[in-house]
């Protein structure tokens, strides 16, 4: 294999392998520009999931209410009473809770 010698900017010489056909392999560097641009590629994407994130846990702690709320909407909707039905007496109300769910603990009853 022939080396041929390359000056380099500071004055010095380099050997360079030649390959079969005589060109000179040149040493692959990236520029600059494109680093940077993958840095700043990198960072925005890293960046954009974490304000991603943070946007949709924010929305659902603003609207945790309503969240909640649609999704137990069957869960507390209770059934008029059928007309000529008297109504039950809170008393007979807790009783008939508390014979649903025996384990639980009755926390409060709104009428």
């Amino acid at each position: 294999m022939r080396i041929r010698h390359r000056r380099m900017e500071e004055g010095t010489l380099q050997e360079q392998p030649v390959q079969g056909d005589g060109r000179v392999e040149e040493a692959r560097s990236i520029p600059l520009r494109q680093i940077i641009f993958w840095l700043h590629f990198g960072t925005g994407v890293a960046a954009g999931l974490v304000i991603g994130v943070m946007s949709v846990t924010g929305v659902l702690l603003a609207f945790e209410r309503q969240i909640v709320a649609s999704a137990e909407r069957d869960v507390r909707t209770v059934q008029p009473p059928v007309s000529g039905m008297s109504r039950l007496d809170l008393d007979a109300l807790i009783t008939k809770a508390r014979a649903a769910v025996p384990e639980g603990r009755l926390s409060g009853v709104l009428l």
